[in-house]
């Protein structure tokens, strides 16, 4: 009676053991699953990062501001001549 205890014992924590180990392995295929999907959004953002970065350079590069205001804009240079005071009234 005391040995067949013991072999219904040792199953039941070996079957123990095994439902661990599987729980254990579904743990990390689920956390290494989200790990890349963090990785590739992050490579996602860093893209846009450096996209909006590239935007900022052009924003702020003096002869692109100059040619879109003359070209896209129909802006032209004013002579000191050409500028007229107002007072608030117009």
């Amino acid at each position: 009676m005391n040995q067949s205890r013991f072999i219904t014992f040792s199953f039941a924590l070996f079957v123990l053991f095994l439902f661990s180990k599987i729980y254990q392995q579904n743990q990390m295929v689920r956390l290494v699953y989200q790990k890349q999907r963090i990785e590739r959004n992050l490579s996602i953002l860093e893209k846009k990062k450096n996209a909006f970065l590239v935007a900022l350079a052009r924003a702020k590069d003096l002869q692109i501001v100059k040619r879109r205001a003359e070209e896209e804009l129909a802006m032209n240079f004013l002579e000191p001549s050409q500028i007229t005071a107002r007072g608030r009234n117009g």
